[in-house]
Protein backbone atom coordinates (compact mmCIF):
# COMPACT_ATOMS: atom_id res chain seq x y z
CA UNK A 1 0.00 0.00 0.00
CA UNK A 2 1.44 3.30 -1.19
CA UNK A 3 0.79 6.62 -0.21
CA UNK A 4 1.53 9.81 -2.65
CA UNK A 5 1.94 12.87 -0.60
CA UNK A 6 2.70 16.15 -1.40
CA UNK A 7 6.42 17.47 -1.97
CA UNK A 8 8.01 18.50 1.28
CA UNK A 9 9.21 21.95 2.04
CA UNK A 10 12.10 21.30 3.86
CA UNK A 11 14.01 17.99 5.24
CA UNK A 12 15.10 18.72 8.61
CA UNK A 13 17.65 16.53 10.23
CA UNK A 14 17.41 16.18 13.80
CA UNK A 15 18.99 14.94 17.00
CA UNK A 16 20.45 11.28 17.06
CA UNK A 17 18.04 9.02 18.76
CA UNK A 18 19.35 7.50 22.32
CA UNK A 19 21.56 4.56 22.40
CA UNK A 20 19.65 0.94 22.33
CA UNK A 21 19.32 -1.19 25.52
CA UNK A 22 21.93 -3.68 26.03
CA UNK A 23 19.14 -6.28 24.91
CA UNK A 24 17.88 -4.62 21.98
CA UNK A 25 21.24 -4.22 20.91
CA UNK A 26 22.21 -7.68 21.10
CA UNK A 27 18.86 -8.49 19.27
CA UNK A 28 20.02 -6.33 16.19
CA UNK A 29 23.53 -7.48 16.03
CA UNK A 30 22.66 -11.08 16.27
CA UNK A 31 20.31 -10.07 13.18
CA UNK A 32 22.84 -8.40 11.70
CA UNK A 33 25.32 -11.25 11.79
CA UNK A 34 22.94 -14.03 10.37
CA UNK A 35 22.31 -11.16 7.76
CA UNK A 36 25.86 -10.93 6.88
CA UNK A 37 26.51 -14.64 6.59
CA UNK A 38 24.06 -15.05 3.87
CA UNK A 39 25.03 -13.80 -0.09
CA UNK A 40 24.36 -10.56 -0.92
CA UNK A 41 26.61 -7.00 -0.66
CA UNK A 42 25.71 -6.01 2.39
CA UNK A 43 27.44 -2.96 5.01
CA UNK A 44 26.17 -0.98 7.79
CA UNK A 45 26.08 2.11 6.04
CA UNK A 46 24.10 5.38 7.63
CA UNK A 47 20.75 6.55 6.73
CA UNK A 48 18.32 9.18 7.83
CA UNK A 49 14.58 7.93 9.36
CA UNK A 50 11.41 9.49 9.06
CA UNK A 51 10.11 10.78 12.67
CA UNK A 52 7.35 12.69 11.45
CA UNK A 53 5.92 14.54 7.57
CA UNK A 54 3.56 17.59 8.97
CA UNK A 55 3.10 20.93 7.91
CA UNK A 56 5.33 20.62 4.74
CA UNK A 57 8.41 19.83 6.58
CA UNK A 58 9.82 15.90 7.04
CA UNK A 59 12.15 15.35 10.11
CA UNK A 60 14.34 13.23 10.34
CA UNK A 61 17.11 11.73 12.08
CA UNK A 62 20.13 9.61 11.46
CA UNK A 63 20.06 6.15 11.54
CA UNK A 64 21.95 2.57 10.97
CA UNK A 65 21.33 0.03 7.94
CA UNK A 66 21.72 -2.63 10.57
CA UNK A 67 18.65 -1.53 12.24
CA UNK A 68 16.87 -1.92 9.08
CA UNK A 69 17.93 -5.10 8.37
CA UNK A 70 17.01 -6.32 12.24
CA UNK A 71 13.38 -4.95 11.81
CA UNK A 72 12.56 -6.90 8.41
CA UNK A 73 14.45 -10.26 9.70
CA UNK A 74 12.66 -10.04 13.36
CA UNK A 75 9.29 -7.96 13.06
CA UNK A 76 8.46 -7.39 16.50
CA UNK A 77 11.79 -5.46 16.60
CA UNK A 78 9.90 -2.90 14.49
CA UNK A 79 8.24 -0.34 16.99
CA UNK A 80 10.87 -0.24 19.36
CA UNK A 81 13.88 0.60 16.51
CA UNK A 82 11.38 2.96 14.66
CA UNK A 83 13.66 3.17 11.69
CA UNK A 84 11.55 4.66 8.46
CA UNK A 85 14.35 5.00 5.95
CA UNK A 86 14.03 8.10 3.26
CA UNK A 87 14.95 7.83 -0.05
CA UNK A 88 15.30 9.34 -3.53
CA UNK A 89 14.26 8.16 -6.71
CA UNK A 90 14.33 9.64 -10.08
CA UNK A 91 12.43 9.11 -13.32
CA UNK A 92 14.86 9.41 -15.83
CA UNK A 93 13.58 10.56 -19.31
CA UNK A 94 15.94 10.59 -22.24
CA UNK A 95 14.02 12.26 -25.96
CA UNK A 96 14.49 8.62 -27.05
CA UNK A 97 12.58 6.94 -23.44
CA UNK A 98 12.60 6.15 -19.83
CA UNK A 99 15.33 4.31 -18.36
CA UNK A 100 14.87 1.06 -16.33
CA UNK A 101 17.55 -1.53 -14.57
CA UNK A 102 18.17 -4.68 -13.80
CA UNK A 103 19.07 -4.93 -9.65
CA UNK A 104 22.72 -7.02 -9.42
CA UNK A 105 21.69 -10.36 -8.34
CA UNK A 106 24.42 -9.52 -5.33
CA UNK A 107 22.52 -6.65 -3.82
CA UNK A 108 21.04 -7.73 -0.80
CA UNK A 109 17.38 -6.24 -1.50
CA UNK A 110 14.84 -7.01 -4.81
CA UNK A 111 17.90 -8.54 -6.57
CA UNK A 112 16.78 -9.28 -9.77
CA UNK A 113 14.08 -6.83 -10.13
CA UNK A 114 13.59 -4.04 -12.21
CA UNK A 115 13.39 -0.67 -11.30
CA UNK A 116 13.41 3.36 -12.36
CA UNK A 117 17.31 4.63 -12.02
CA UNK A 118 18.59 5.81 -10.12
CA UNK A 119 17.24 4.95 -6.27
CA UNK A 120 19.02 5.48 -2.99
CA UNK A 121 19.12 5.99 0.48
CA UNK A 122 19.55 9.52 2.30
CA UNK A 123 22.12 9.80 4.96
CA UNK A 124 23.13 12.41 7.67
CA UNK A 125 26.15 13.67 5.16
CA UNK A 126 23.56 15.09 2.95
CA UNK A 127 22.17 18.10 5.45
CA UNK A 128 23.96 21.45 5.22
CA UNK A 129 22.77 23.41 8.32
CA UNK A 130 20.35 20.89 9.61
CA UNK A 131 18.70 20.77 6.15
CA UNK A 132 18.98 17.63 3.86
CA UNK A 133 19.53 18.69 0.26
CA UNK A 134 17.52 15.82 -1.54
CA UNK A 135 18.46 17.08 -4.65
CA UNK A 136 22.44 16.30 -4.36
CA UNK A 137 21.83 13.21 -2.88
CA UNK A 138 20.03 12.15 -6.09
CA UNK A 139 22.40 13.61 -9.03
CA UNK A 140 25.24 12.29 -6.76
CA UNK A 141 22.85 8.57 -7.09
CA UNK A 142 22.63 9.31 -10.87
CA UNK A 143 26.57 9.42 -11.71
CA UNK A 144 27.30 6.87 -8.77
CA UNK A 145 25.10 4.19 -10.04
CA UNK A 146 24.91 5.14 -14.31
CA UNK A 147 27.78 7.40 -14.64
CA UNK A 148 25.41 10.66 -15.77
CA UNK A 149 27.19 13.34 -14.65
CA UNK A 150 25.41 16.57 -13.21
CA UNK A 151 25.87 18.44 -16.58
CA UNK A 152 24.27 16.14 -19.09
CA UNK A 153 20.83 16.89 -16.48
CA UNK A 154 18.55 19.39 -17.99
CA UNK A 155 16.16 19.42 -14.82
CA UNK A 156 15.49 17.30 -11.87
CA UNK A 157 12.43 18.64 -10.27
CA UNK A 158 10.57 16.36 -7.15
CA UNK A 159 6.50 15.56 -8.03
CA UNK A 160 5.95 13.40 -4.59
CA UNK A 161 7.03 12.00 -1.45
CA UNK A 162 6.10 8.25 -1.49
CA UNK A 163 4.74 6.55 1.71
CA UNK A 164 5.22 2.71 1.88
CA UNK A 165 2.86 2.26 4.17
CA UNK A 166 3.70 -1.91 4.66
CA UNK A 167 7.35 -1.11 4.72
CA UNK A 168 7.18 1.92 6.24
CA UNK A 169 9.68 3.49 3.83
CA UNK A 170 9.81 6.79 2.43
CA UNK A 171 11.16 7.89 -1.14
CA UNK A 172 11.43 11.48 -2.88
CA UNK A 173 10.40 11.19 -6.13
CA UNK A 174 11.81 13.35 -9.19
CA UNK A 175 11.33 14.10 -12.62
CA UNK A 176 14.73 14.07 -14.30
CA UNK A 177 15.67 14.95 -18.15
CA UNK A 178 18.97 14.06 -19.47
CA UNK A 179 20.70 15.04 -22.28
CA UNK A 180 22.33 12.00 -23.97
CA UNK A 181 21.44 9.49 -26.36
CA UNK A 182 20.70 5.79 -25.81
CA UNK A 183 24.40 4.47 -26.98
CA UNK A 184 25.80 7.44 -24.87
CA UNK A 185 24.12 6.43 -21.78
CA UNK A 186 25.03 2.77 -22.63
CA UNK A 187 28.22 3.80 -22.74
CA UNK A 188 28.57 5.66 -19.93
CA UNK A 189 26.94 2.78 -17.95
CA UNK A 190 29.41 0.66 -19.07
CA UNK A 191 32.18 2.92 -17.16
CA UNK A 192 30.48 3.17 -14.11
CA UNK A 193 31.28 0.37 -11.38
CA UNK A 194 27.82 -1.29 -11.96
CA UNK A 195 27.09 -2.26 -8.15
CA UNK A 196 23.78 -2.09 -8.28
CA UNK A 197 22.49 -2.93 -11.48
CA UNK A 198 23.45 -5.68 -14.32
CA UNK A 199 22.16 -3.78 -17.12
CA UNK A 200 19.66 -0.73 -17.92
CA UNK A 201 17.49 -0.21 -20.75
CA UNK A 202 15.89 2.85 -22.81
CA UNK A 203 12.18 1.81 -22.97
CA UNK A 204 10.07 4.36 -25.23
CA UNK A 205 7.11 5.33 -23.27
CA UNK A 206 4.71 4.31 -26.38
CA UNK A 207 6.05 0.81 -25.28
CA UNK A 208 6.49 0.79 -21.16
CA UNK A 209 3.09 -1.26 -21.28
CA UNK A 210 4.26 -4.17 -23.18
CA UNK A 211 7.15 -3.57 -21.66
CA UNK A 212 5.71 -4.04 -17.84
CA UNK A 213 3.56 -6.67 -19.21
CA UNK A 214 6.55 -8.72 -21.25
CA UNK A 215 7.07 -11.10 -17.58
CA UNK A 216 9.92 -8.58 -16.33
CA UNK A 217 9.60 -8.33 -12.69
CA UNK A 218 9.20 -3.78 -11.96
CA UNK A 219 9.49 -3.02 -8.21
CA UNK A 220 6.08 -1.92 -7.52
CA UNK A 221 7.38 1.69 -6.51
CA UNK A 222 8.57 1.95 -10.07
CA UNK A 223 5.14 1.00 -11.27
CA UNK A 224 3.71 3.46 -9.07
CA UNK A 225 5.79 6.52 -10.24
CA UNK A 226 5.24 5.23 -13.94
CA UNK A 227 1.10 5.07 -13.22
CA UNK A 228 1.54 8.49 -11.05
CA UNK A 229 3.42 9.97 -14.60
CA UNK A 230 0.50 8.51 -16.55
CA UNK A 231 3.29 6.88 -18.74
CA UNK A 232 1.92 3.27 -18.70
CA UNK A 233 -0.34 2.88 -21.79
CA UNK A 234 -3.81 1.78 -20.71
CA UNK A 235 -3.29 3.24 -16.81
CA UNK A 236 -5.07 6.29 -15.28
CA UNK A 237 -2.71 9.46 -14.37
CA UNK A 238 -2.72 9.07 -10.62
CA UNK A 239 -3.22 12.02 -8.48
CA UNK A 240 -0.18 13.98 -9.00
CA UNK A 241 0.19 15.97 -6.00
CA UNK A 242 2.05 19.18 -5.71
CA UNK A 243 4.74 21.56 -3.65
CA UNK A 244 3.45 21.30 0.06
CA UNK A 245 2.43 24.60 1.04
CA UNK A 246 1.26 23.97 4.79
Amino acid sequence: MFELLPVPRRIVLGAAPDLLSESLERRVEANWQEACRRPGLLYNGSLVSVVEVADGEVTVRPSEYRLLVAARREPALRQALAVRPLAVSGLVRLAAGVVLGRRADEVSYAAGVWELVPSGGIEPSDAAEGEIDARSRLLAELEEEIHVTPERVVSAEPFALIHDTREELFDIAFDITIDLEPDDLLEAFERSERREYSAIEVVAESDLAAWASSGRSLLPVSRLLLESRGMLAGQEPAERPGTSDG
